[in-house]
């Protein structure tokens, strides 16, 4: 399973570096070209820390927020709302499978 989600350019999301967030089986990967447009901000999370996701739907766009146990928020602003909703299905879906596997 992989997914890939960016922030929305009609939502007035950055063009040139835009937010981009992954999901794979077992980690959230958050990555955006920083001010040099050489480098590039990374945060990751694996899934079965993720505590928290939450969908914050403005007129300007969506706001998704991440949060894990002991780590750091990944926050993506400017997304469609579609895509924050479907990521946000995604985690969760795949935390409750993780879970499942443990028991």
């Amino acid at each position: 399973m992989y997914h890939r989600f960016t922030s929305d350019i009609t939502r007035l999301g950055p063009i040139l570096t835009p937010f981009v967030l992954e999901i794979d089986d077992h980690y959230v990967r958050y990555t955006r070209r920083n001010k040099t447009l050489i480098n590039k901000d990374k945060k990751s999370m694996a899934i079965d820390n993720v505590s928290e996701v939450e969908v914050n739907a403005t007129l300007l766009g969506t706001t998704l927020t991440i949060r894990g146990f002991g780590e750091s928020e990944i926050i993506i602003p400017k997304m469609n709302i579609q895509d924050a909703y479907s990521a946000q299905e995604i985690i969760n879906n795949q935390r409750k499978k993780i879970k499942e596997n443990e028991k």
